[in-house]
């Protein structure tokens, strides 16, 4: 994570030009007073204004502008605020290691305040806490779906993602004046992860192929002496439905072959993880960077080849699971 780390919040501040959503009248100024822009102001980061007029939604360097109306922030007290909304891995995990980071490199202050049911809040303050507040973080821990869902009505400046846009999520930025979602400037890859199987502790079987892996989900291979494990029932845990790797998962293993109505699903990964240790003959899809008490059960393909996932497999991009993690703007 250490090496991406400041990468990745360069990228947070210089691109998140939407800032806090506000959604209040304003009026925009030219200085010599020829052009005037009125509208619902969406954003502001300390520089540009983002606007929507009734020619679509614009983007207004603050330098040339006066501003004026209920929305207008105060440019003298201005704190940067940023809501990131997803993928809730990327949300309880990854970014808050990032912001705290940041925070540390950087000599802010920091306090964290938990948002129960929805997830945290990060403010940072220069001079130590109680000094000047300078930047606001709130990271809502929801889904993939939820943080396009947030990002497309503009309660979100940052989507936290672990699949790429759909087409329709794709087809309703550009609607809603957002731009194209796939476009580089706003979606980009935050780190790479991956998806691998996962087995008790005690569980002797550590090589799978990817058919057995299907069929195992598929229920077609239902115990474990089938694939040269202990005479036991298989149990299969999964993620529930849109959470974080789950749809990865159907799309890129099972392609299209239907889950057994028998898998097990899970709220969270941390509960998928204590769920397999637990049970001595169970197996979950977990990913790389969490496996927590668990073994990482390696892949083969065609041949016998091992598909191992490591480091440097998933760095390459060879481990036939790699999964990147994306933050859509």
């Amino acid at each position: 994570m250490n090496v991406w780390r400041a990468a990745v919040f360069a990228a947070l501040f210089s691109m998140t030009s939407a800032g806090a959503v506000l959604a209040d009248d304003v009026t925009l100024s030219s200085r010599d007073g020829s052009i005037e822009l009125s509208g619902d102001l969406l954003g502001y980061d300390g520089e540009y204004y983002r606007i929507e007029t009734e020619y679509g939604i614009l983007t207004v360097d603050g330098s040339g502008v006066v501003c004026d109306g209920p929305g207008c922030p105060n440019l003298g007290n201005y704190v940067a605020d940023v809501t990131l909304a997803g993928a809730r891995e990327m949300g309880s995990v990854l970014m808050p290691a990032l912001v705290e980071g940041f925070a540390l490199r950087r000599g802010y202050a920091l306090a964290r305040e938990e948002l129960p049911g929805e997830g945290l809040k990060y403010t940072l303050y220069e001079g130590g806490e109680g000094g000047i507040r300078t930047a606001e973080f709130t990271i809502r821990q929801t889904s993939n779906a939820e943080g396009f869902a947030d990002l497309l009505g503009q309660q979100a400046d940052i989507a936290l993602a672990m699949r790429e846009v759909t087409r329709a999520e794709r087809r309703m930025g550009l609607e809603a004046g957002l731009g194209d979602l796939r476009n580089a400037r706003q979606a980009r890859v935050l780190a790479l992860d991956a998806l691998v199987p996962v087995v008790s502790p005690g569980n002797p079987v550590r090589r799978l192929t990817m058919d057995q892996l299907v069929a195992i989900y598929a229920g077609q291979i239902e115990n474990w002496a089938e694939v040269g494990g202990e005479d036991a029932p298989i149990t299969a845990y999964l993620l529930r439905d849109s959470e974080g790797f789950s749809d990865v998962f159907d799309r890129r293993v099972m392609a299209g072959v239907q889950l057994s109505d028998e898998v097990l699903r899970q709220p969270t990964n941390s509960d998928l993880i204590h769920a397999i240790s637990e049970d001595p003959f169970g197996i979950g899809i977990s990913t790389f960077s969490q496996p927590g008490n668990t073994e990482i059960v390696t892949l083969s393909g065609e041949c016998g080849y091992e598909l191992a996932a490591n480091p440097q497999s998933i760095r390459a991009e060879d481990y036939p699971l790699t999964a990147p993690l994306f933050i859509y703007l």
